[in-house]
């Protein structure tokens, strides 16, 4: 019989929460004989979290047409490489729907796997459902339920540019997936060195609808061990790219033009590299805030960006104009081309210094200055700049602060 739902069970030393997480789903009520498929996918633990998980199917008995499968690790891969495992042996489960189950989260609802399934069953346009968090404070002992801005609390799904400027779909254990759509991602997704909830979601919002179930059906449980908590920097992680930055590339490449100010935002609050900058323009009684157009900058590389700017929108008899890469941050630039209307220009910068092949700014409000004439500008459409940039840290002056 072919599994209806495929529940992988990913784990690595959690012999604390293990054993409620499959209490919790050995308790699941389903309407007939449903084929269901466990995959446990224990990432080689040193502790009893195997031998808790053994016991716990075995004390609940495993229910008829249910399997259970042990795809543990021989060899510790780390949580990137063993989520990316868990979702390859998803994709290629045969089944109609999966979840990754979180070994140290849990249902709420013995009707959880019934919740999901039955409005995927009813529309195949819904590529994913997902439900609202509990958020369990271990330390505190505290339950909550995760707020959600109004937009996307009245919202029946959770629309591709809610997802992309923040993780409203929340961790795995509140997802499932429509197995047939997850295998319709760009299969490059899994050669990225980070891989989490908020990506593949994102990228399950392109094949179809992610639906949102107004119940607090499964618990996040926030401990000292927990990802959410994040770990310190190495040395080695300031050589690297940020994860974040590369998944947003992927984004772009895939699916270009989409979202791109919420992936800005996203960017910006969740790793700390801006991707806003502003074109200002000046009708003769200088620059403010109320004439400028915000622009993005839009990633090829760790580096290598583009702008793209439609100058139609502005009104006319603009006297001057300038470019602000990005306000608030101090930056070095070079290998930097300004094109108007496919005409390559010069731009000044107003307050940087040339080192070493460098723009450098030491400032956090770098500013360029269109070198364009009258006449040029009355008839201003496009305007294209490519380059490179590093966001660098500026020690300030205590007075600045």
């Amino acid at each position: 019989m072919k599994e209806k739902v495929c529940v992988a069970i990913s784990c690595y030393n959690q012999e604390k929460y293990i054993g409620q997480c499959i209490e919790h789903l050995m308790a699941q009520k389903l309407d007939g004989e449903k084929a269901v498929r466990i995959l446990i996918c224990d990432d080689a633990s040193t502790d009893r979290t195997k031998v808790m998980i053994e016991e716990e199917i075995k004390k609940a008995g495993v229910p008829k047409n249910w399997k259970v499968e042990d795809c543990s690790n021989k060899q510790n891969m780390g949580m990137p490489e063993n989520t990316k495992r868990i979702i390859r042996l998803l994709m290629d489960s045969g089944a109609d729907y999966g979840c990754i189950l979180e070994g140290d989260d849990y249902w709420i609802s013995p009707f959880w796997l019934k919740k999901h399934m039955e409005p995927l069953d009813k529309d195949p346009g819904i590529s994913m459902s997902n439900n609202y968090l509990t958020i369990y404070n271990q330390e505190n002992n505290c339950f909550s339920v995760r707020l959600y801005p109004e937009n996307v609390d009245k919202s029946k799904y959770i629309l591709p540019e809610m997802q992309a400027e923040d993780n409203y779909t929340g961790n795995f254990t509140s997802n499932l997936y429509r197995i047939s759509s997850l295998n319709e991602i760009p299969k490059s997704f899994l050669n990225q060195p980070y891989v989490d909830d908020w990506f593949v979601n994102l990228l399950m919002a392109q094949q179809g609808k992610i639906l949102s179930i107004k119940e607090p059906l499964s618990v996040y449980r926030v401990h000292k061990e927990s990802v959410w908590n994040g770990h310190k920097r190495t040395s080695a992680d300031d050589e690297e790219e940020n994860t974040t930055s590369q998944r947003i590339r992927f984004m772009h490449q895939h699916y270009p033009g989409k979202y791109i100010a919420e992936l800005a935002a996203f960017s910006e609050r969740w790793a700390q590299i801006p991707m806003r900058g502003k074109i200002y323009y000046d009708m003769g009684k200088g620059y403010c805030e109320e004439q400028s157009l915000t622009v993005y900058l839009m990633f090829e590389s760790k580096s290598h960006f583009t702008v793209e700017a439609d100058l139609t929108v502005l009104p006319s008899r603009v006297k001057a104009l300038r470019y602000d890469p990005e306000e608030g941050y101090a930056c070095h630039m070079w290998g930097l081309h300004f094109f108007l209307d496919g005409k390559e220009i010069q731009m000044t910068p107003e307050n940087g210094k040339e080192r070493n092949g460098r723009i450098v700014f030491d400032t956090k409000d770098p500013i360029f200055i269109f070198q364009v004439s009258r006449k040029q500008m009355k008839r201003m459409e496009k305007f294209h700049i490519e380059g490179d940039i590093e966001f660098v840290t500026v020690h300030w002056p205590a007075s600045e602060l």
